[in-house]
């Protein structure tokens, strides 16, 4: 996401980005609405894996692994994502929160509990953070989608952080002035983010239309969830931002054109998505 400001938007970076995004926003569209849903499932399992990996090899600085008396590969991670992700897929939310508290485990018995290894607590902390926040939030858009309408809403979800997105980037370009946090992301402007703030209302009343007979929810939910969603998309994004800048790195790869890695694009659902599903499962 990005509520970058400037003078005016660069027509070749806007375009590149449109290039790379709008076809792999309508393929997600595709697999969500037609698709098994095992099918869109394995594919947040493997973002979830994917994005795990960035946010490793951004803080691959801070973390010391082979000081450790018993080894914690890279490898061993991915798997334990890997199976975090499958076990949503077969068994819900008991597979995803079981494999979590696994790997807690797995954490505090390899890393903390290590005697020999110098920064055990600091390689606990920046792992079962990486855990919670990337592979552990992101499954939740399965649990969305195995929910009641589970479809409907989770088009929602990506309909509004694409709104967000898109506006919060536009409105930031042609009238950011006033800098949101310049701590932690200097591009990012005030304006921008109630761009991002419009634009979720926006995708809240397009699903009013489309999906409130199927969904359970009406014109005044539906505005309500895409202005909270909107606001936890941009506040994914900027705890994004803020790794990147305590870790030092631009981006977190080069997945797509224009958009950085794939956690780049990623993260606006990282808090966005588990705050969704628990409001759509306790407001039904």
């Amino acid at each position: 996401m990005a509520t970058e400001a400037a003078p005016t938007p660069r027509n070749g970076e806007f375009t590149r980005r449109a290039a790379a995004g709008i076809p792999a926003f309508l393929a997600l569209v595709a697999v969500v609405w037609w698709a098994p849903l095992w099918v869109p499932g394995l594919v947040v399992a493997g973002a979830g894996v994917y994005g795990t990996l960035e946010y490793l090899g951004m803080v691959q600085g801070r973390m010391t692994l082979r000081q450790m008396a018993t080894p914690m590969s890279t490898s061993a991670i991915l798997w334990a994502v890997g199976a975090m992700g499958l076990a949503t897929v077969a068994f819900g939310p008991a597979g995803l929160h079981g494999v979590l508290v696994l790997a807690v485990l797995a954490v505090l018995l390899l890393v903390l509990f290590s005697k020999e290894a110098d920064s055990a607590l600091e390689v606990s902390g920046l792992v079962l953070f990486g855990l919670v926040t990337v592979p552990w939030f992101l499954n939740h858009i399965t649990l969305l989608l195995m929910s009641t309408e589970g479809r409907a809403v989770t088009l929602f979800l990506f309909l509004a952080v694409t709104f967000t997105d898109t506006l919060a980037y536009l409105v930031g370009k042609l009238m950011g002035r006033t800098p949101l946090l310049p701590s932690v992301s200097p591009n990012k402007t005030v304006e921008g983010a109630l761009g991002g703030m419009v634009g979720g209302v926006l995708a809240g009343l397009l699903s009013a239309l489309f999906f409130s007979v199927d969904s359970g929810h009406g014109l005044t939910e539906w505005l309500v969830l895409g202005a909270i969603v909107s606001a936890a998309a941009q506040c994914g994004d900027l705890v994004e931002s803020r790794i990147k800048r305590l870790t030092g790195v631009k981006d977190a790869g080069s997945f797509l054109p224009g958009h950085g890695g794939l956690l780049d694009r990623m993260d606006s659902f990282l808090l966005a998505a588990p705050l969704l599903y628990y409001l759509h499962t306790l407001t039904l």
